[in-house]
């Protein structure tokens, strides 16, 4: 007897369904997810109560090559800036649908923003009180939001960093602060690169999958915000520059005191 093997594969959902979820194909997810995070042993799936043909072919599909298309499909349609609301206190899926509906809420910030033009509290079975827990919950969350793994923050740079480095007018590029340093824990993702057209690659980079919000753009440097809140930063400068700036915003503890006896 032990855990059951795909009792972490439906974890992106939870049972937290969105639009298409709260109907029978995201209820026969549940169920599924359900029934499989209870089978701790070889068992005949057609033993199994509650289990039909329906489900039987996709636990047999999922046994036998790992993966379930039908339910990455549904996954892959949820905005991912809705599942990032469901850690707000007072928020479930349906209240989510209802913002998503009335205002085209999709994100964390756009709810931010409209609870603050007081949008929020002009939807029935809102209101004031609602709208400021809701405020309160965004900030307790951003609190508790500003350390990250090391192996998330990497999940979401390596894409943009692969992106910078294919792009023509990019000679150099990089990860730089904590995350080159390969710590545990960091607060956001600093990238660095080299070229002769920095407004074009802020542009390029601004404009990337998996980014959220973009907080502030100029012509060398830009703040965004990535999937699971984690604030991104890129500084474009020449070539010339490209190595003294990767050491000084590599940073750490060694340089610092590097810095300090060549002074």
């Amino acid at each position: 007897m032990g855990g059951s093997p795909y009792s972490t594969y439906f974890t992106p959902l939870n049972g937290k369904h969105f639009g298409q979820y709260d109907t029978p194909p995201g209820d026969g997810m549940d169920r599924l997810s359900r029934v499989l995070s209870a089978v701790t042993e070889p068992v005949n799936v057609g033993e199994i109560k509650g289990v039909g043909e329906g489900l039987a072919k996709k636990i047999a599909e999922l046994v036998q090559t790992g993966k379930l298309a039908y339910y990455d499909e549904l996954n892959a349609s949820i905005p991912p800036g809705l599942v990032a609301m469901l850690d707000i206190p007072g928020l479930g899926p349906k209240r989510i649908l209802t913002l998503q509906k009335e205002l085209g809420i999709e994100s964390v910030e756009a709810l931010e923003q409209a609870c603050k033009t007081g949008k929020v509290a002009q939807l029935a079975g809102f209101g004031e009180k609602s709208q400021t827990n809701l405020l309160e919950g965004i900030q307790r969350r951003r609190l508790y939001a500003t350390k990250h793994l090391l192996s998330d923050a990497l999940r979401l740079a390596e894409p943009i960093l692969d992106g910078l480095r294919r792009y023509p007018d990019v000679i150099r590029c990089s990860v730089a602060g904590s995350l080159r340093r390969w710590k545990e824990v960091i607060g956001d993702v600093d990238f660095l690169a080299s070229s002769k057209k920095p407004a074009e690659i802020i542009e390029f980079f601004t404009s990337q999958p998996g980014i959220i919000d973009v907080s502030a753009k100029g012509d060398t440097k830009a703040s965004v915000v990535l999937e699971g809140g984690i604030q991104a930063d890129l500084r474009v400068v020449s070539d010339t520059e490209y190595p003294f700036a990767l050491a000084y915003f590599t940073g750490g503890a060694m340089l610092e005191k590097l810095g300090q006896t060549t002074l």
